[in-house]
């Protein structure tokens, strides 16, 4: 039986790559068939929260945030979504950890790490900021400037997972196994037996349906400062731009 290495949440834009670190930790290898099905960067596959368990980790892997939607939300059918996303996502956590596709920190990028804060308040000595499709040069020589971007984060990884190439695979398999080793050995020095519970944690189903309705009302008004132009191709966490903006912003 593999010892217990810890319990992660991921949560990260559309295509950053959390289902690609969810089949190297859990499985070991990016070889068929895949646990999470991974996308190809431009749409999201997954659209519910999954828990997968091996290798001794178990990750819960959120839904592609970020991704262009259509159609109609009502206040309700919204309410419903982020009260059922709180639920699957309570737990306790040796990491928390926000997925990040390098060249991709923009506004929509600000708005999720904003309302990932919110989702997870209590849980900020276990965040970590993990940049994909990276490497250590690029990652040192812009740290610093992360390090400014997400102030509310301790702790910061990088990974670059070759993709699976038949006429380069013996070369990349032996790539992705140091960097799949590499990382895990960075989680465990982070995590060190530390485990947190964010304040949704311990909340009963009012408590729940409230901090949904914060939620909602916290993410109106940052689209309402940043402004329905800049982000009307978007989705920020649950719904629409648009709706939100409707439901609770007033339009524009």
């Amino acid at each position: 039986m593999a010892v217990e290495k810890g319990r992660i949440v991921l949560v990260g834009r559309t295509g950053a790559g959390k289902s690609t670190l969810v089949n190297m930790l859990v499985k070991g290898d990016l070889t068929l068939p895949h646990l999470a099905v991974m996308g190809n960067g431009l749409h999201g596959t997954t659209k519910t929260c999954e828990t997968f368990v091996g290798r001794g980790w178990t990750v819960i892997d959120t839904m592609g945030f970020g991704e262009p939607d259509t159609g109609s939300v009502s206040n309700t059918s919204a309410q419903k979504l982020v009260i059922d996303f709180l639920k699957n996502v309570k737990g306790r956590y040796s990491h928390i950890i926000f997925v990040i596709e390098k060249g991709r920190c923009d506004l929509v990028t600000e708005i999720i790490w904003n309302t990932f804060r919110q989702i997870f308040k209590g849980g900020e000595k276990n965040f970590v900021v993990l940049y994909t499709k990276t490497d250590d040069e690029w990652f040192q020589e812009n740290l610093e400037e992360i390090k400014k971007e997400f102030p509310d984060c301790k702790q910061f990884l990088y990974v670059d997972f070759p993709e699976i190439d038949p006429e380069l695979e013996e070369e990349n398999s032996e790539s992705r196994m140091s960097e799949r080793d590499r990382l895990e050995s960075e989680l465990t020095r982070m995590f060190e037996g530390s485990w947190v519970e964010p304040d949704i944690f311990r909340m009963g189903d009012a408590e729940i349906e409230k901090k949904a309705e914060n939620i909602l009302e916290y993410i109106a008004k940052l689209i309402k400062k940043y402004g329905r132009t800049a982000l009307q191709n978007s989705v920020t966490i649950f719904v629409a731009v648009v709706e939100l903006v409707n439901i609770f912003a007033g339009g524009f």
